[in-house]
């Protein structure tokens, strides 16, 4: 797995779908078990940060490349990557407000947000429309 990394983080190398998945069927023996749904979840977030492909033409990429035993663990990870998703929005947005009502925000703020469930950084989005300072924000 390293080595595909390496591989594709060298200087103009952007790894399209289908290189990942050609990766994916090379390193076959190395993803299977419980390791493969977090190695899936880093393998697919990788490509999103790197690719401008749309999200299907990956999620095709990705199912195409795996055994078809261990397709099911797919969907499990498409979960977790739509959740991881809605998460990143949610925190990006809460950042997003609090830098327009309370100016640029400190870098230990961002770090706090950037750590939080899911159901922190809502409560936080539902209390920034009440408060009148950042610090109320976080209270309670």
């Amino acid at each position: 797995m390293s080595k595909l990394i390496a591989d594709v983080r060298r200087p103009k190398a952007t790894p399209s779908p289908a290189h990942v998945a050609s990766a994916m069927q090379a390193l076959r023996s190395e993803l299977q078990g419980p390791a493969i749904v977090p190695a899936l979840a880093r393998l697919a977030r990788y490509v999103f940060d790197v690719d401008d492909s749309p999200a299907e033409v990956v999620r095709s990429a990705f199912t195409a490349a795996l055994a078809r035993e261990i397709r099911s663990s797919v969907m499990t990870t498409a979960d977790m990557l739509r959740a991881e998703g809605r998460l990143e929005a949610r925190r990006e947005s809460l950042l997003e407000l609090l830098e327009i009502k309370f100016g640029p925000i400190d870098p230990a703020v961002r770090i706090r947000i950037e750590q939080a469930p899911l159901e922190q950084v809502t409560a936080w989005m539902r209390r920034i429309v009440v408060v009148a300072t950042l610090g109320e924000v976080f209270e309670g």
